[in-house]
């Protein structure tokens, strides 16, 4: 990001992370909460695409294992 705001005549004026929210479900949970509608991206996608979604996650491996929760980076830029 910073090669591209730089090629903007962008530079960074601050950066801070914070860790993501309910994302660190294990693949089963996720599966569940796709099949019941709760995922409006996944409802968005169609049938199709969410039976492909389901049948994706049912094949990753540890199917209860909570995934990490992600952290996440925030660059502000500016004119400089």
């Amino acid at each position: 990001m910073r090669e591209a705001g730089a090629r903007h005549g962008l530079r960074p004026a601050a950066e801070t992370g914070f860790d993501g929210t309910g994302r660190g479900r294990s693949p089963v949970e996720w599966r569940r909460a796709v099949e019941a509608g709760r995922i409006p991206w996944a409802a968005a996608a169609g049938p199709d695409r969410t039976t492909e979604l389901c049948r994706d996650l049912a094949a990753l491996p540890d199917q209860h294992r909570p995934r990490p929760q992600p952290r996440y980076r925030l660059l502000a830029l500016e004119r400089g």
